[in-house]
Protein backbone atom coordinates (compact mmCIF):
# COMPACT_ATOMS: atom_id res chain seq x y z
CA UNK A 1 0.00 0.00 0.00
CA UNK A 2 1.47 3.41 -0.89
CA UNK A 3 2.46 5.59 2.08
CA UNK A 4 -0.48 7.58 3.34
CA UNK A 5 -3.05 5.66 1.29
CA UNK A 6 -5.31 5.39 4.30
CA UNK A 7 -5.46 9.18 4.38
CA UNK A 8 -6.18 9.52 0.69
CA UNK A 9 -9.66 8.06 0.54
CA UNK A 10 -10.91 10.86 -1.63
CA UNK A 11 -13.78 11.16 -4.06
CA UNK A 12 -13.48 12.94 -7.36
CA UNK A 13 -15.65 16.04 -7.39
CA UNK A 14 -18.81 15.38 -9.37
CA UNK A 15 -18.28 11.62 -9.61
CA UNK A 16 -21.19 9.67 -8.13
CA UNK A 17 -20.16 6.73 -6.04
CA UNK A 18 -21.65 3.31 -6.42
CA UNK A 19 -22.58 1.40 -9.54
CA UNK A 20 -25.72 2.07 -11.57
CA UNK A 21 -28.13 -0.78 -11.97
CA UNK A 22 -27.48 -2.90 -15.03
CA UNK A 23 -30.41 -3.60 -17.28
CA UNK A 24 -31.59 -7.18 -17.21
CA UNK A 25 -31.46 -7.19 -21.01
CA UNK A 26 -28.03 -6.36 -22.41
CA UNK A 27 -27.55 -7.23 -26.08
CA UNK A 28 -24.23 -8.93 -26.80
CA UNK A 29 -22.26 -10.02 -29.82
CA UNK A 30 -23.42 -13.30 -31.29
CA UNK A 31 -21.28 -16.26 -30.37
CA UNK A 32 -19.87 -16.43 -33.92
CA UNK A 33 -18.74 -12.82 -33.94
CA UNK A 34 -17.43 -13.11 -30.38
CA UNK A 35 -15.26 -16.02 -31.49
CA UNK A 36 -13.96 -14.09 -34.51
CA UNK A 37 -13.14 -10.98 -32.49
CA UNK A 38 -11.61 -13.13 -29.79
CA UNK A 39 -9.22 -14.72 -32.26
CA UNK A 40 -8.28 -11.37 -33.78
CA UNK A 41 -7.68 -9.63 -30.45
CA UNK A 42 -5.78 -12.54 -28.98
CA UNK A 43 -3.25 -11.94 -31.76
CA UNK A 44 -3.26 -8.14 -31.46
CA UNK A 45 -3.49 -7.60 -27.72
CA UNK A 46 -2.33 -10.69 -25.87
CA UNK A 47 0.08 -10.98 -24.19
CA UNK A 48 2.20 -8.07 -25.42
CA UNK A 49 -0.26 -5.24 -24.90
CA UNK A 50 1.72 -1.98 -24.60
CA UNK A 51 1.49 0.26 -21.58
CA UNK A 52 1.06 3.70 -23.14
CA UNK A 53 -0.41 5.91 -20.43
CA UNK A 54 -3.00 8.24 -21.94
CA UNK A 55 -2.67 8.53 -25.71
CA UNK A 56 -0.16 10.36 -27.88
CA UNK A 57 -2.70 13.19 -28.11
CA UNK A 58 -3.33 13.15 -24.36
CA UNK A 59 0.36 13.59 -23.65
CA UNK A 60 0.57 16.41 -26.21
CA UNK A 61 -2.35 18.13 -24.47
CA UNK A 62 -0.37 17.92 -21.24
CA UNK A 63 2.75 19.36 -22.89
CA UNK A 64 0.79 22.22 -24.45
CA UNK A 65 -0.93 23.22 -21.22
CA UNK A 66 2.25 22.93 -19.14
CA UNK A 67 4.05 25.18 -21.61
CA UNK A 68 1.24 27.76 -21.64
CA UNK A 69 0.87 27.94 -17.86
CA UNK A 70 4.61 27.98 -17.22
CA UNK A 71 5.07 30.78 -19.78
CA UNK A 72 2.43 32.83 -17.96
CA UNK A 73 4.10 32.36 -14.58
CA UNK A 74 7.78 32.26 -15.48
CA UNK A 75 8.59 33.14 -19.12
CA UNK A 76 12.32 33.02 -18.48
CA UNK A 77 12.12 29.48 -17.15
CA UNK A 78 10.00 28.21 -20.03
CA UNK A 79 12.48 29.75 -22.49
CA UNK A 80 15.30 27.93 -20.71
CA UNK A 81 13.50 24.60 -20.99
CA UNK A 82 12.81 25.23 -24.69
CA UNK A 83 16.53 25.83 -25.21
CA UNK A 84 17.29 22.55 -23.46
CA UNK A 85 14.83 20.71 -25.74
CA UNK A 86 16.57 22.10 -28.84
CA UNK A 87 19.58 20.04 -27.72
CA UNK A 88 17.50 16.85 -27.84
CA UNK A 89 19.01 14.16 -30.11
CA UNK A 90 15.89 14.13 -32.29
CA UNK A 91 15.40 17.88 -32.60
CA UNK A 92 17.60 18.34 -35.68
CA UNK A 93 15.73 15.67 -37.63
CA UNK A 94 12.17 14.58 -36.92
CA UNK A 95 11.18 17.32 -34.48
CA UNK A 96 12.42 20.21 -36.62
CA UNK A 97 10.61 18.78 -39.64
CA UNK A 98 7.34 18.77 -37.68
CA UNK A 99 7.94 22.30 -36.39
CA UNK A 100 8.47 23.48 -39.98
CA UNK A 101 4.84 22.57 -40.73
CA UNK A 102 3.54 24.86 -37.97
CA UNK A 103 3.71 28.56 -37.05
CA UNK A 104 7.34 29.35 -36.09
CA UNK A 105 6.28 31.47 -33.13
CA UNK A 106 4.82 28.34 -31.54
CA UNK A 107 7.94 26.20 -31.90
CA UNK A 108 8.69 26.14 -28.16
CA UNK A 109 5.17 24.92 -27.39
CA UNK A 110 5.47 22.24 -30.09
CA UNK A 111 8.71 21.06 -28.50
CA UNK A 112 6.98 20.66 -25.13
CA UNK A 113 4.24 18.64 -26.86
CA UNK A 114 6.68 16.39 -28.72
CA UNK A 115 8.77 15.95 -25.58
CA UNK A 116 5.74 14.83 -23.56
CA UNK A 117 4.95 12.04 -26.04
CA UNK A 118 8.55 11.08 -26.88
CA UNK A 119 8.89 8.21 -24.33
CA UNK A 120 6.07 6.44 -26.21
CA UNK A 121 7.54 7.30 -29.61
CA UNK A 122 10.80 5.53 -28.71
CA UNK A 123 9.01 2.19 -28.58
CA UNK A 124 9.62 2.03 -32.34
CA UNK A 125 12.97 1.04 -33.87
CA UNK A 126 15.60 2.33 -34.35
CA UNK A 127 15.04 4.64 -31.36
CA UNK A 128 13.88 1.71 -29.23
CA UNK A 129 17.30 0.11 -28.83
CA UNK A 130 18.79 3.20 -27.19
CA UNK A 131 15.96 5.02 -25.41
CA UNK A 132 13.07 2.66 -24.59
CA UNK A 133 12.49 1.97 -20.87
CA UNK A 134 9.40 -0.25 -20.57
CA UNK A 135 9.42 -0.58 -16.78
CA UNK A 136 9.57 3.18 -16.26
CA UNK A 137 5.97 3.64 -17.44
CA UNK A 138 4.23 1.91 -14.53
CA UNK A 139 4.44 0.92 -10.88
CA UNK A 140 2.71 -2.24 -9.66
CA UNK A 141 1.01 -1.52 -6.35
CA UNK A 142 -1.04 -4.55 -5.34
CA UNK A 143 -4.77 -3.90 -5.61
CA UNK A 144 -6.49 -6.74 -3.82
CA UNK A 145 -10.14 -7.77 -4.16
CA UNK A 146 -11.95 -10.80 -2.69
CA UNK A 147 -10.45 -14.07 -3.83
CA UNK A 148 -6.94 -12.70 -4.38
CA UNK A 149 -4.28 -15.28 -3.45
CA UNK A 150 -3.02 -14.80 0.08
CA UNK A 151 0.59 -15.17 -1.06
CA UNK A 152 0.44 -12.02 -3.21
CA UNK A 153 2.38 -9.41 -1.21
CA UNK A 154 1.07 -5.93 -0.48
CA UNK A 155 2.94 -2.86 -1.65
CA UNK A 156 4.98 -2.62 -4.84
CA UNK A 157 5.76 -5.74 -6.84
CA UNK A 158 8.82 -4.71 -8.91
CA UNK A 159 8.86 -5.22 -12.66
CA UNK A 160 11.51 -7.48 -14.15
CA UNK A 161 13.20 -5.63 -17.02
CA UNK A 162 14.61 -7.50 -19.97
CA UNK A 163 18.44 -7.64 -20.06
CA UNK A 164 19.78 -4.20 -20.93
CA UNK A 165 16.32 -2.62 -20.85
CA UNK A 166 16.83 -0.52 -17.71
CA UNK A 167 20.55 0.22 -17.32
CA UNK A 168 19.78 2.96 -14.78
CA UNK A 169 18.17 0.42 -12.43
CA UNK A 170 14.99 2.39 -11.75
CA UNK A 171 12.61 -0.57 -12.33
CA UNK A 172 9.37 1.39 -11.82
CA UNK A 173 7.60 4.68 -12.50
CA UNK A 174 8.03 6.53 -9.19
CA UNK A 175 11.75 5.79 -9.03
CA UNK A 176 12.24 6.73 -12.69
CA UNK A 177 10.41 10.03 -12.25
CA UNK A 178 12.50 10.95 -9.20
CA UNK A 179 15.68 9.96 -11.08
CA UNK A 180 14.85 12.19 -14.05
CA UNK A 181 13.78 15.11 -11.87
CA UNK A 182 17.30 15.12 -10.45
CA UNK A 183 18.81 14.93 -13.93
CA UNK A 184 16.94 17.90 -15.40
CA UNK A 185 18.24 20.11 -12.59
CA UNK A 186 21.69 18.60 -12.44
CA UNK A 187 24.96 19.59 -14.09
CA UNK A 188 24.61 17.42 -17.19
CA UNK A 189 25.11 18.06 -20.91
CA UNK A 190 22.05 19.70 -22.47
CA UNK A 191 21.28 16.64 -24.59
CA UNK A 192 20.93 14.43 -21.51
CA UNK A 193 18.87 17.06 -19.71
CA UNK A 194 16.58 17.21 -22.76
CA UNK A 195 16.00 13.46 -22.68
CA UNK A 196 15.37 13.60 -18.93
CA UNK A 197 12.89 16.47 -19.41
CA UNK A 198 10.93 14.31 -21.86
CA UNK A 199 10.70 11.61 -19.22
CA UNK A 200 9.58 14.06 -16.52
CA UNK A 201 6.79 15.49 -18.70
CA UNK A 202 5.66 11.99 -19.62
CA UNK A 203 6.02 10.08 -16.37
CA UNK A 204 4.36 12.68 -14.17
CA UNK A 205 1.34 12.33 -16.43
CA UNK A 206 1.53 8.52 -16.45
CA UNK A 207 1.56 8.49 -12.65
CA UNK A 208 -1.88 10.12 -12.73
CA UNK A 209 -3.37 7.39 -14.95
CA UNK A 210 -4.77 4.96 -12.35
CA UNK A 211 -4.00 1.82 -14.31
CA UNK A 212 -0.31 2.75 -14.41
CA UNK A 213 -0.18 2.40 -10.63
CA UNK A 214 -1.72 -1.00 -9.90
CA UNK A 215 -1.92 -4.68 -10.64
CA UNK A 216 -5.37 -6.03 -9.67
CA UNK A 217 -5.68 -9.44 -8.05
CA UNK A 218 -8.99 -11.19 -7.51
CA UNK A 219 -10.68 -14.58 -7.72
CA UNK A 220 -10.86 -14.29 -11.51
CA UNK A 221 -7.42 -12.68 -11.84
CA UNK A 222 -5.24 -14.65 -9.40
CA UNK A 223 -2.08 -13.72 -11.33
CA UNK A 224 -3.02 -10.08 -11.73
CA UNK A 225 -4.49 -8.25 -14.69
CA UNK A 226 -1.37 -6.25 -15.63
CA UNK A 227 -2.90 -2.85 -14.99
CA UNK A 228 -6.08 -3.69 -16.86
CA UNK A 229 -4.28 -5.03 -19.94
CA UNK A 230 -5.74 -8.47 -19.20
CA UNK A 231 -9.24 -7.19 -18.34
CA UNK A 232 -11.45 -7.12 -21.43
CA UNK A 233 -14.56 -5.01 -21.91
CA UNK A 234 -16.94 -3.74 -24.57
CA UNK A 235 -17.37 0.03 -24.41
CA UNK A 236 -20.87 -0.45 -25.83
CA UNK A 237 -22.75 -3.67 -26.58
CA UNK A 238 -21.80 -4.79 -30.08
CA UNK A 239 -18.42 -2.99 -30.07
CA UNK A 240 -15.22 -4.95 -30.65
CA UNK A 241 -13.50 -5.89 -27.39
CA UNK A 242 -10.75 -3.77 -25.90
CA UNK A 243 -8.87 -3.95 -22.64
CA UNK A 244 -9.58 -1.74 -19.67
CA UNK A 245 -6.14 -0.13 -19.79
CA UNK A 246 -6.57 0.99 -23.41
CA UNK A 247 -10.07 2.25 -22.61
CA UNK A 248 -8.71 4.53 -19.86
CA UNK A 249 -5.73 5.64 -21.95
CA UNK A 250 -8.16 6.98 -24.55
CA UNK A 251 -10.53 8.95 -22.32
CA UNK A 252 -8.99 12.19 -23.65
CA UNK A 253 -8.95 13.14 -27.35
CA UNK A 254 -10.09 9.65 -28.31
CA UNK A 255 -10.80 10.87 -31.84
CA UNK A 256 -7.04 11.20 -32.45
CA UNK A 257 -5.53 7.75 -32.77
CA UNK A 258 -2.31 8.66 -34.52
CA UNK A 259 0.80 6.52 -34.74
CA UNK A 260 4.30 7.19 -33.48
CA UNK A 261 6.54 9.89 -34.92
CA UNK A 262 8.53 7.37 -36.96
CA UNK A 263 5.32 5.96 -38.50
CA UNK A 264 3.79 9.33 -39.46
CA UNK A 265 4.69 12.16 -41.82
CA UNK A 266 5.50 15.62 -40.46
CA UNK A 267 2.30 16.88 -42.08
CA UNK A 268 0.19 14.24 -40.36
CA UNK A 269 1.69 15.05 -36.97
CA UNK A 270 1.26 18.79 -37.55
CA UNK A 271 -2.42 18.12 -38.24
CA UNK A 272 -2.74 16.26 -34.94
CA UNK A 273 -1.00 19.09 -33.11
CA UNK A 274 -3.48 21.60 -34.54
CA UNK A 275 -6.35 19.40 -33.33
CA UNK A 276 -4.81 19.26 -29.86
CA UNK A 277 -4.47 23.06 -29.87
CA UNK A 278 -8.18 23.41 -30.59
CA UNK A 279 -9.00 21.01 -27.79
CA UNK A 280 -6.57 22.77 -25.41
CA UNK A 281 -8.23 26.12 -26.07
CA UNK A 282 -11.60 24.72 -25.00
CA UNK A 283 -9.96 22.93 -22.06
CA UNK A 284 -8.42 26.17 -20.80
CA UNK A 285 -11.84 27.82 -20.61
CA UNK A 286 -13.58 25.10 -18.61
CA UNK A 287 -14.31 26.35 -15.11
CA UNK A 288 -14.80 22.81 -13.82
CA UNK A 289 -11.12 22.16 -14.59
CA UNK A 290 -9.81 25.17 -12.70
CA UNK A 291 -7.69 23.47 -10.01
CA UNK A 292 -7.71 26.45 -7.65
CA UNK A 293 -8.52 25.11 -4.21
CA UNK A 294 -8.33 21.43 -5.14
CA UNK A 295 -7.21 19.62 -1.97
CA UNK A 296 -5.01 17.21 -3.93
CA UNK A 297 -2.61 20.06 -4.77
CA UNK A 298 -1.50 20.10 -1.14
CA UNK A 299 0.13 16.72 -1.76
CA UNK A 300 3.60 17.10 -3.22
CA UNK A 301 5.20 13.66 -2.71
CA UNK A 302 5.28 11.25 -5.64
CA UNK A 303 4.09 8.45 -3.35
CA UNK A 304 1.00 10.52 -2.52
CA UNK A 305 0.23 10.97 -6.21
CA UNK A 306 0.55 7.23 -6.67
CA UNK A 307 -1.75 6.67 -3.68
CA UNK A 308 -4.40 8.81 -5.36
CA UNK A 309 -4.17 6.68 -8.50
CA UNK A 310 -4.42 3.45 -6.50
CA UNK A 311 -7.52 4.71 -4.71
CA UNK A 312 -9.07 5.91 -7.97
CA UNK A 313 -8.44 2.47 -9.45
CA UNK A 314 -10.21 0.85 -6.52
CA UNK A 315 -13.18 3.21 -6.31
CA UNK A 316 -13.85 4.22 -9.93
CA UNK A 317 -11.96 1.97 -12.34
CA UNK A 318 -12.99 -1.31 -10.68
CA UNK A 319 -15.98 0.06 -8.73
CA UNK A 320 -14.77 -1.54 -5.47
CA UNK A 321 -14.44 -4.87 -7.27
CA UNK A 322 -17.95 -4.84 -8.74
CA UNK A 323 -16.91 -4.09 -12.34
CA UNK A 324 -17.34 -7.18 -14.51
CA UNK A 325 -14.58 -7.84 -17.02
CA UNK A 326 -13.46 -10.78 -19.13
CA UNK A 327 -10.13 -12.55 -18.82
CA UNK A 328 -9.88 -13.03 -22.61
CA UNK A 329 -11.03 -10.89 -25.57
CA UNK A 330 -13.86 -13.30 -26.43
CA UNK A 331 -15.10 -13.00 -22.83
CA UNK A 332 -15.33 -9.18 -22.89
CA UNK A 333 -18.24 -7.73 -20.89
CA UNK A 334 -20.18 -4.54 -21.78
CA UNK A 335 -19.48 -1.63 -19.44
CA UNK A 336 -22.36 -0.60 -17.18
CA UNK A 337 -24.42 2.45 -18.06
CA UNK A 338 -22.71 5.70 -17.09
CA UNK A 339 -19.26 4.15 -16.62
CA UNK A 340 -17.67 5.85 -19.65
CA UNK A 341 -18.87 9.28 -18.54
CA UNK A 342 -17.54 8.78 -15.00
CA UNK A 343 -14.24 7.56 -16.40
CA UNK A 344 -13.91 10.60 -18.67
CA UNK A 345 -14.57 13.02 -15.81
CA UNK A 346 -12.05 11.22 -13.61
CA UNK A 347 -9.44 11.20 -16.40
CA UNK A 348 -9.92 14.91 -17.02
CA UNK A 349 -9.34 15.74 -13.38
CA UNK A 350 -6.26 13.53 -13.22
CA UNK A 351 -4.82 15.14 -16.35
CA UNK A 352 -5.44 18.62 -14.95
CA UNK A 353 -3.74 17.65 -11.69
CA UNK A 354 -0.70 16.37 -13.57
CA UNK A 355 -0.52 19.63 -15.55
CA UNK A 356 -0.69 21.79 -12.42
CA UNK A 357 1.89 19.67 -10.63
CA UNK A 358 4.27 19.64 -13.60
CA UNK A 359 4.21 23.43 -13.75
CA UNK A 360 5.44 23.50 -10.15
CA UNK A 361 8.03 20.77 -10.76
CA UNK A 362 9.56 22.75 -13.61
CA UNK A 363 9.85 26.04 -11.76
CA UNK A 364 13.14 26.84 -9.99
Amino acid sequence: MPPGLGLVRWKLRGLPSGRPARSSFVPRLTSGWRAIWGAVFCVLLWPAAPVLGWSFAGHMLCGSRVYTLLRERDPGQVAEWATVLRAHPHYAGEWRAICAELPPEREAEVLFMLAARWPDDVRDPPWRAVHHRRAWHFVNYTLRFPGAPAEVPDGIIPATPEPGEDPEGCHQLETALAYNLKRIKGDLPAERRAVALCWVLHLASDLHQPLHAINRYSLRAPKGDRGGNAAFILERPGDPPTNLHAFWDNRLLSQLTGAGVLKSTPGELAGEIREVWRFAEVWSQRTDLDPTGWPELKRTALAEWAAESVELAREVVYDEGRLEVGGQPDQAVPLPAGYADRATRAAERRMQLSIARLVELLRP
